[in-house]
């Protein structure tokens, strides 16, 4: 009898010993605690699209790799949910890599890169160097910029004076480029490192098509009307962090000319509203908005009437307009993200 119990007691014993095994390397596991240098083998495939060159291609089954064995050594890489900036960073921090092979291949059609690596992972340092890697790459913020120029006509429009009586605003604003001008302005303001940006006629459609199904009429593409509760649902729709509306209106174009002694004098006069507004998701409200009224001004002169000297004079006065609102972008509109 005893030495049944005996045995039972040994059975229990080594059971409980199993378990602590079990429970002690699971605690290594979820706190990442391995042993400095350790050695990790983690293999990355790619397949190559169409838009890759074979060493993009290459690197990318590399970077699939090194994030395998980020993973393995460490849960905390997993929780982190880092993007690929900051992978690439942790893996200058803490890894050495050797490459143990590497194949390219086909799969039907498509070129398949393959690669096998051994890496040295010091994963006691992966919980502080993600920390590091988050402050020096931190995460983009995406925005959605809507610029549709407010085609209702000036209070003063001379354009048919100066370029024909066929002339229109829509031909002087697709002639003079000043939608690809703007989006210029915009771009340079707000692309960074800190900031992923839907620029262009997609998001621009898609805004337009998002409005329309909320049964929001905008006339003469006046974004100016806006309210926030479409600018939020819209952001919390396609999940941005802010959205821009710009909104450039042309209120003036208007032709001078002036006999002078020496000859003639011809002037346009430029005058431009340009509504602006960014709706913060994150506050729920929109932070800025304000109306950038500009002027502008230019004159070029002849010996005599020469109708060749309009377009030449309306061009310089439109180049004026637009470095003029790029100024007051660049000083006035905030920085984003506002901290």
């Amino acid at each position: 009898m005893d030495t049944r119990n005996q045995r039972e007691t040994k059975k229990l014993t080594l059971f409980i010993s199993c378990l602590g095994i079990i429970l002690f390397f699971m605690f290594l596991s979820v706190h990442g605690v391995y042993a400095e240098g350790s050695e990790f083998v983690a293999e990355g495939t790619y397949i190559m699209t169409n838009k890759d060159t074979p060493e993009k291609a290459e690197d990318m089954a590399l970077f699939v790799a090194e994030k395998k064995a980020l993973e393995q050594a460490s849960v905390y890489v997993l929780n982190a949910k880092l993007n690929e900036e900051q992978l690439r960073a942790l893996v200058s921090k803490v890894m050495n890599i050797n490459i143990q092979e590497q194949k390219k291949g086909f799969i039907g059609s498509d070129i398949i890169f393959w690669v096998k690596i051994k890496a040295d992972i010091d994963a006691n340092k992966i919980e502080e160097a993600i920390e590091s890697v988050q402050r020096e790459f931190p995460e983009k913020k995406k925005m959605a910029a809507i610029l549709y120029v407010n085609m209702q006509s000036p209070k003063k429009n001379d354009l048919g004076g100066i370029l024909g009586s066929d002339y229109t605003l829509d031909n002087y604003i697709q002639d003079n480029r000043i939608i690809d001008a703007m989006r210029g302005i915009i771009s340079e303001k707000y692309s960074s490192k800190n900031i992923t940006l839907d620029l262009g006629d997609k998001i621009n459609n898609d805004f337009f098509a998002y409005m329309k199904a909320m049964n929001m009429q905008i006339k003469n593409s006046d974004l100016s009307v806006i309210k926030q509760e479409y600018m939020e649902e819209f952001a919390k729709h396609n999940q941005y962090d802010y959205i821009l509306i710009v909104s450039p209106n042309f209120t003036n174009i208007e032709k001078v000319s002036d006999y002078l002694i020496v000859g003639w004098c011809f002037r346009v006069k430029l005058d431009m509203d340009c509504d602006i507004k960014i709706y913060d998701t994150k506050a729920t409200k929109i932070i800025y908005a304000n109306k950038l009224s500009e002027k502008a001004k230019a004159e070029s002169s002849a010996m005599y009437v020469n109708s060749a000297m309009w377009p030449q004079t309306l061009t310089l006065a439109t180049n004026k307009m637009l470095n003029n609102i790029k100024e007051r972008i660049t000083k006035e509109v905030p920085n984003i993200p506002i901290n």
